[in-house]
């Protein structure tokens, strides 16, 4: 629970409104200070569905995605109101990922088999070769 930054992040908000709330009610005599401190808990509640929603919600299906990506895997996800992810880099992580993961190892394979069969035409080249330069000297 301490390791996570959003976990945090929201004890720290919900702790912050209990506060305002518990001071407002309590221990303010003013009914302004009072309106005040309900109103700004009321921003720090928004604040913290926003940061659910654009953060702890996206950062969630970002993770999913390249944890579980297979080459068929579309991110279909909205990140409108989150500037700080490019998903532009996500999805070139991705492709990153998945040609490492699954094209990679079958061009492997490709490759090497290509290079078998050029070893096997070249000799073929080199024996026509062969062939031919002894039946030009009979």
């Amino acid at each position: 629970m301490i390791n996570s930054l959003y976990m945090r992040m929201r004890v720290t908000h919900y702790l912050g409104i209990f506060l305002l709330i518990t001071n407002g009610i309590f221990f303010t005599d003013n009914i302004i200070g009072s309106i005040i401190q309900y109103v700004v808990a009321g921003v720090i509640f928004l604040h913290e569905l926003d940061e659910k929603i654009n953060g702890v919600n996206a950062t969630k299906k970002i993770k999913d995605y390249l944890t579980n990506l297979k080459v068929s895997d579309t991110l279909d996800i909205n990140l409108k109101y989150s500037s700080e992810y490019n998903l532009e880099a996500v999805k070139n992580a991705s492709k990153s990922e998945s040609y490492k993961r699954v094209v990679e190892p079958f061009f492997y394979g490709f490759s090497e088999d290509m290079r078998q069969i050029n070893f096997e035409l070249q000799k073929i080249d080199e024996d026509a070769i062969k062939k031919a330069k002894q039946q030009c000297k009979k």
